[in-house]
């Protein structure tokens, strides 16, 4: 882990309305196995509603929030999470390397049902969950692409007891979020070992499709990392959850989504056009598609100064 926790927005929505959010990086060999740590403070009115809107990253959170830990699975939509009352999230952005060595550890910690992340739910003063789309729990299988908008409540009482006791501290925030984060750390290493050079792929496949703008297809993709589509599809199956073409198709959502809040005057056209699409009809088929809404719809509600939703 390197530096003080760092305020980012990257995948929200609406910057304007989050709570207290940080993120702390980390170093070495165990970047092959978390992206980041982020962290989450909330303490909203009463009779108020903080409704946050996600594009999800194309890979797995385990999150340790003040009364429950969950694993959610990659987000093929847009999401929201509406937070009331106080409360606080420890998370973990996971790298495809460590997906099917944690979801297998996971699945033998379920505490309930996966709900869809798409239904609405809340987050309150008393931490109750509504799920509102229960499934059969043998339905899911330990495989990540089986878990996609859906998160599991699970338990991991060694890894739940070191967080809170981490975030009880009465020491300076940054301080607090870097001990907590140390704790995450220390329980991932123990359970995960060494990366496989099939996970290590699995990393830089999903790298390469984020950071590298010219890559606007599939075959794109294959060729950047020398390897066949087919072995690209195995990959996502085991280790991410999304199709190779989803992992291009994020990148453009995030790229856009950005833009269109630091660039009032940007064109559909030049966007789409930017972003490897053929004409804007495309880039707002695929706006409407995965977010449920226009790039026009999008830029209107981002400027918007509200800090909370009004209570639903």
């Amino acid at each position: 882990m390197d530096g003080p926790p760092q305020q980012s927005s990257d995948g929200v929505l609406y910057p304007a309305r989050l709570p207290t959010f940080h993120r702390i990086s980390v170093t070495g060999g165990f970047t092959a196995f978390v992206r980041w740590f982020w962290f989450a403070r909330w303490d909203v009115a009463p009779g108020r509603t903080s409704r946050q809107h996600l594009i999800g990253y194309p890979t797995s959170n385990l999150v340790v929030s003040d009364d429950r830990t969950e694993f959610s699975g990659p987000a093929t939509r847009a999401s929201h999470r509406d937070l009331t009352g106080t409360g606080w999230a420890v998370g973990a952005l996971l790298q495809p390397a460590s997906i099917p060595t944690v979801l297998r550890h996971v699945m033998a910690g379920r505490s309930g049902n996966p709900q869809d992340t798409a239904a609405a739910s809340q987050v309150g003063a008393t931490g109750t969950l509504e799920e509102t789309t229960p499934t059969d729990a043998q339905d899911v299988t330990p495989r990540i692409a089986a878990l996609r908008d859906t998160v599991l409540l699970v338990a991991l009482p060694d890894l739940e007891a070191a967080v809170h006791a981490a975030m009880a501290s009465p020491r300076p925030p940054a301080d607090t979020c870097a001990e907590a984060a140390r704790a995450f750390t220390a329980w991932l290493t123990a359970l995960l070992g060494e990366p496989t050079e099939e996970g290590l792929l699995a990393n830089r496949m999903v790298d390469a499709a984020e950071t590298q703008r010219h890559l606007d297809s599939v075959t794109d993709l294959a060729a950047h990392l020398h390897v066949s589509q087919r072995t690209l599809q195995r990959l996502t199956a085991t280790h991410v959850g999304l199709s190779p073409g989803m992992l291009i198709r994020r990148r453009r959502l995030h790229d856009g989504a950005r833009r269109l809040r630091e660039e009032p005057g940007l064109t559909l056209t030049d966007l789409a056009h930017e972003l490897g699409y053929s004409d804007h009809a495309h880039l707002t088929h695929d706006w409407r598609t995965v977010l449920g809404i226009t790039p026009t719809g999008y830029r209107r509600s981002a400027q918007s100064t509200d800090t909370t939703d009004p209570a639903r």
